[in-house]
């Protein structure tokens, strides 16, 4: 049986994707999921309200998705160095088969209209890529207690935030570029370097 909520939100998702917060309205969402406004208030009271709907659910996925790279990637490695190519290898390979570049994020999306939210918005979406970079930190953490890197200012936390940077610039660029490998060539350039803040030769 298919849930009317859910319905909403995949439709508003798109919506959301495609003409930001400001440029979507509720009638459009109605419109698309060919509710009543009855029926669409009787899961949302107001458009924020949708809003969080939407970026929770998305932000669930995506941290699903990086979940199980980083089960994945500490199940194969023999040790914490390929743990950590493994998981960057990962991203880089599925983001190489996507046909076209991803639809964006709603992190930056709804961070630069700001203005549009209460301030608790701002709060949560920091809180949620506190989580999401926090899933891919304990990979580093172990690489760095297991092997030295070339210099000091190598830290779990700097590649941690090297990641998230490839990862949220590299979207950005993507699509303002329309180039669909960009993503993936970055990941690989990541992967490289990688490699060679640890290079054990």
């Amino acid at each position: 049986m298919v849930d009317t909520r859910d319905v909403i939100i995949d439709a508003a998702q798109h919506l959301l994707f495609k003409q930001g917060y400001s440029g979507t309205s509720l009638n459009e969402v109605m419109k698309a999921t060919d509710l009543s406004k009855g029926a669409f208030f009787h899961h949302f009271k107001s458009k924020e309200e949708l809003a969080y709907a939407v970026l929770e659910h998305w932000a669930d996925g995506d941290d699903e998705l990086v979940k199980t790279f980083v089960e994945r990637a500490q199940t194969l490695a023999d040790n914490p160095l390929q743990e950590a190519t493994l998981l960057i290898k990962m991203f880089e390979e599925w983001l190489a088969s996507l046909d076209k570049p991803l639809d964006g994020c709603l992190f930056a999306s709804f961070t630069y209209e700001s203005a549009r939210f209460a301030p608790q918005m701002h709060d949560y979406i920091r809180d949620r890529l506190k989580i999401w970079m926090g899933l891919f930190e304990g990979t580093f953490e172990r690489l760095v207690a297991a092997y030295k890197p070339v210099s000091d200012h190598v830290t779990a936390q700097s590649l941690t935030e090297m990641m998230a940077t490839t990862f949220e610039g590299g979207v950005l660029l993507s699509r303002a570029l329309d180039d669909p490998t960009f993503l993936s060539r970055q990941f690989a350039a990541l992967r490289h370097n990688l490699q060679l803040m640890f290079d054990q030769n």
